[in-house]
């Protein structure tokens, strides 16, 4: 059994367990569009994951920036620059690579999250949902309407 399957039928036991305590709590099983956000919202895990770990790196790299010492504009060269920066930037080059390496691998574990999402809900992943179901189609009264009252806004 590959691994990729392993984390497949674990999705899919945990999406299934999530459902069947909606169902306990709230006495009816959840809708499609309910199973989908359950489903969508295991998926965006690793992806969220990855970005919380570069926000890391950024706020590391903020950190050098934050302690560089400026002479008339100019940053001081890296041999004069004080206790503060040499520490921040020996953390972020220790702490960094390890990191990024790790957000790597969430991003290929998101991968297969995102199939999976796919192959339960058989809709493609967003990470910000599917927000096409939400257009309004206005009639040419409505669309009428809207003109007036973006023109209105416009004169005020």
């Amino acid at each position: 059994m590959t691994k990729s399957k392993t984390i497949v039928e674990t999705l899919d036991t945990l999406t299934n367990l999530i459902s069947g305590n909606y169902k306990e709590h709230v006495g009816d099983a959840p809708n499609d569009w309910g199973v989908t956000d359950i489903a969508r919202s295991i998926a965006k895990m690793p992806f969220w994951s990855a970005k919380n770990k570069r926000d890391y790196i950024d706020r590391l790299r903020a950190d050098i920036a934050g302690n560089t010492q400026y002479v008339d504009g100019e940053a001081l060269p890296e041999s004069d620059q004080g206790q503060a920066y040499q520490d921040a930037k020996r953390k972020y080059e220790r702490i960094a690579p390890n990191v990024e390496i790790e957000a790597m691998a969430f991003d290929a574990l998101g991968e297969i999250y995102a199939q999976w999402f796919k192959d339960y809900t058989g809709q493609e992943f967003s990470l910000y949902g599917n927000n096409t179901k939400n257009v309004v189609q206005l009639s040419k009264k409505q669309q009428a309407a809207m003109r007036a009252i973006e023109a209105r806004h416009k004169v005020a």
